[in-house]
């Protein structure tokens, strides 16, 4: 306990006074995957001090804010599902980041996290929101939002069970946008859509090596079908 109690006392002043340098960063970022932050004390000053840096006038610092709420959400996804309203807020307002490609890129994996693990119902009326934003990006000029949106979409796709019919007319308005995707002039970013294939940042730095492509589950769609007649399943 004394540990813990520290350790609570550090994440609640770690960020307050100054920005810490990458290497705090970087250990604040293991520490969510760690136990301890489990405890729901942990949490909340955690996901404060989170919030509170993706306002950060350092873009390099707001990315790594966005990529530790997705990180949160895959380690304690029980406890990121009460506050799912307050992190699914700042991370559709970092899509607007038109100051940084890579925040915004960010952004884009770390909804993908949320929804891997709280999936459409959970999500509400955020799943359309998040599904309408992600359009804007499928055919961005820069390959790390294509790849990132892209992955995101496979994260939408595999978890609208829910939200069959929402999901489909989302859908239908990016169909040219997917189908464009399949001659990306970038195969880091035409790979997302691969099953089991990873994007290959090594072909493109630019590109995150966190981007992933759809998974096997994601059913065929195809535009002016309805739901019980061969669309989504």
């Amino acid at each position: 306990r004394p540990c813990e109690q520290g350790l609570e006392g550090f994440l609640r002043l770690a960020w307050r006074e100054s920005r810490p340098d990458a290497s705090g960063h970087v250990a604040l970022l293991q520490l969510m995957k760690a136990h301890m932050v489990e405890e729901s004390k942990l949490l909340k000053p955690l996901l404060e001090a989170l919030v509170a840096r993706s306002h950060d006038p350092a873009s390099a610092v707001r990315q790594m804010a966005v990529r530790g709420m997705g990180n949160v959400a895959i380690g304690v996804p029980a406890k990121v599902r009460r506050n799912r309203a307050a992190v699914v807020e700042v991370l559709l307002r970092d899509l607007e980041d038109v100051a940084s490609a890579e925040v915004a890129a960010e952004s884009l994996l770390a909804l993908a996290k949320v929804l891997g693990q709280l999936k459409a119902r959970a999500m509400g009326s955020a799943f359309e929101e998040i599904a309408r934003s992600t359009q804007a990006f499928l055919g961005a000029e820069e390959e790390v939002l294509r790849c990132s949106a892209f992955a995101l979409y496979g994260a939408l796709a595999s978890s609208a069970s829910g939200r069959r019919s929402v999901f489909s007319r989302e859908v239908e308005q990016a169909f040219p946008s997917l189908v464009l995707h399949l001659r990306d002039p970038t195969p880091a970013v035409s790979n997302v859509r691969a099953p089991g294939a990873p994007c290959r940042a090594a072909e493109s730095p630019t590109v995150p090596a966190a981007c992933r492509p759809y998974p096997p589950s994601v059913p065929l769609w195809r535009p002016g079908r309805r739901e019980g007649g061969g669309g989504l399943k």
